[in-house]
């Protein structure tokens, strides 16, 4: 009897063990998840900021014009790249960035 207790003392610990890792593993994986939504809120702002400056003087900045919108639609791809390539709880991020 004491040998059958043991046994099931020791599965308890085991489990234990792992939901305190899971709740590590949680943790983490929400503080990246806040991070790469700050990040994200940044780069529309800057976005948004610069749409508006080249709209503001579209003579001067016609050649600029081109090369940013290159530059983001592959940034904004590099993005979408690596959210497709991250594992599936990322997924959702991925969203944001075909809003443009």
């Amino acid at each position: 009897m004491d040998e059958f207790i043991d046994n099931k003392s020791q599965r308890l610990f085991k489990i234990r063990d792992e939901l305190s890792k899971l709740f590590e593993q949680a943790r983490i994986l929400q503080f990246e998840i806040n991070q790469l939504s700050a990040t994200q809120a940044e780069n529309i702002r800057e976005f948004l900021l610069l749409c508006v400056h080249l709209d503001t003087y579209p003579k001067q900045n016609s050649n600029l014009k081109e090369k940013t919108f290159y530059f983001l639609f592959v940034k904004i791809s590099i993005f979408s790249i690596m959210f497709v390539i991250l594992p599936r709880r990322f997924s959702f991020v991925n969203i944001h960035f075909y809003l443009f």
